[in-house]
């Protein structure tokens, strides 16, 4: 029997194998010339990404989507694409955020990440 205790915490986890090793991914984004290997079921934590993905879309049975962010809002950077990314497999970089904020903003808006908006104004009001 294997308890909760012996593994590894989740957000490590997911972030670790799923985030950065793409193990078990089920869809890959191509964005600002890398390819990135995700999880639908965590992508779905986000409207955009649940409505993108779900009928009757084409996109709903894809391997594959291609995403042109700084197209939507030029303040979205490689950055905060993958700062926004990471948040959704449970890491959360406040340093790295401060220094990402209107970029983080704008894709947190694009996305429909509330609660990365909420961050991210934060950030900003911190700056001044």
């Amino acid at each position: 029997m294997c308890l909760a205790s012996d593994s590894a915490p989740l957000p490590g986890h997911l972030f670790t194998r799923g985030f950065v090793q793409g193990r078990h991914s089920d869809i890959s984004i191509q964005a600002f010339g890398n390819t990135y290997h995700l999880h639908r079921l965590l992508l779905d934590r986000t409207p955009f990404f649940s409505s993108a993905l779900s009928e009757p879309w084409l996109e709903s049975t894809a391997k594959e989507l291609t995403l042109n962010p700084s197209d939507i809002d030029p303040n979205i950077s490689q950055d905060s694409f993958e700062l926004a990314l990471k948040r959704l497999y449970g890491i959360v970089n406040t340093v790295d955020q401060d220094k990402e904020a209107m970029g983080l903003f704008a894709t947190a808006c694009w996305l429909e990440m509330t609660d990365l908006v909420d961050s991210a104004i934060d950030s900003l009001l911190r700056e001044f």
